[in-house]
């Protein structure tokens, strides 16, 4: 190994970490300064000739001059300031780390989860509020790392609600098993019985509607007659005939009916020409949300599908993941 001092031994150092760079490595001569490796700190510098090496971490930091080399060859790729290495001798976490957060021990888990959520958001926006705009690696790595306690926490909880909900889903499955193949004959049942009345139904209305039809006819015969009476009275120079009193008003309609059972109106609105409903949609100035997201749906199904659907602007777009 080149035992050379150097004039400024720590110049390689400095320049990559000026650069926010690697090191440039040059086997043999591992270069002076401080570095990252993984979650340890780690330093190299020359003492009277002899290169040194320390590490934080639970390995033992190498004597040899081909050990330290190939340390050296891991931690190269990360040299840190001198102040990050510092933070990390005094806190254990390197400045883009999430340091952890207390909660309660005597909280239930999911309390705890949520109280761990809540104190984790209050970190990040504090450190946003001190950061300003994320426009710096450094910045954007911790705020990565906050995502990252996120989803553990996310993984964590939904992990911990599946195990906690699972002899819950086994009681409503076992009760399910039991009840649902009778709810659904019941309905099926049900059905059938209100569709075997509908013939009478149907005929029972069709009756009462003739049954009011022929009244009403009657009673504008009789008020013809009783017109025609009179102006054959008029005409002869006599009395008319007496005012008949008025009939009484007809009873409410009888409804059909079977039991419980009876006929009432739905309105259903039934594509019969697919095309011409979606021509007056296109030409429709402005849509819906909801239409919109629904065709949306449709379009992605399709295209996932390898259907060619014109109209349609298929692009990438970068979101953070």
């Amino acid at each position: 190994m080149d035992n050379q001092i150097e004039p400024d031994e720590f110049s390689h150092w400095r320049e990559a970490v000026n650069a926010k760079r690697g090191v440039e490595t040059e086997r043999g001569n591992p270069r002076s300064g401080y570095y990252r490796n993984r979650d340890e700190a780690v330093a190299f510098w020359r003492d009277g000739g002899e290169l040194v090496c320390w590490r934080s971490g639970t390995f033992p930091a190498p004597t040899k001059p081909d050990a330290i080399d190939e340390l050296f060859g891991w931690c190269a790729p990360h040299p840190v300031a001198y102040e990050a290495f510092v933070e990390f001798q005094s806190t254990g976490r390197w400045p883009d780390q999430i340091a952890p957060v207390e909660i309660a021990a005597d909280l239930p888990p999911h309390e705890r989860a949520d109280a761990e959520l809540t104190a984790q958001r209050e970190a990040m926006a504090t450190w946003i509020k001190e950061a300003g705009a994320i426009d710096t690696q450094e910045k954007a790595t911790k705020a990565g790392n906050f995502a990252d306690v996120f989803a553990k926490l996310e993984k964590a909880s939904y992990d911990a609600r599946k195990v906690e909900k699972e002899p819950h889903l086994l009681a409503s499955r076992e009760v399910d098993a039991k009840w649902q193949p009778i709810v659904k004959r019941a309905a099926e049942l049900k059905a059938w019985a209100k569709k075997s009345t509908e013939p009478f139904l149907i005929a029972e209305r069709a009756r009462i509607a003739a049954e009011k039809k022929a009244a009403a006819e009657v009673r504008a015969k009789a008020a013809r007659e009783a017109e025609k009476a009179r102006r054959a009275a008029e005409a002869a120079g006599a009395l008319p005939p007496p005012v008949e009193a008025a009939p009484l008003p007809p009873p409410p309609p009888v409804k059909a009916k079977a039991g419980k059972v009876h006929l009432r109106q739905v309105t259903k609105h039934e594509i019969v020409n697919m095309r011409a409903v979606l021509l007056f949609l296109a030409d429709m100035n402005s849509h819906s949300g909801d239409l919109t997201a629904a065709i949306q749906i449709s379009v992605n199904r399709m295209r996932s599908a390898g259907v060619d659907v014109p109209g349609v602007e298929t692009k990438t777009v970068e979101v953070a993941a």
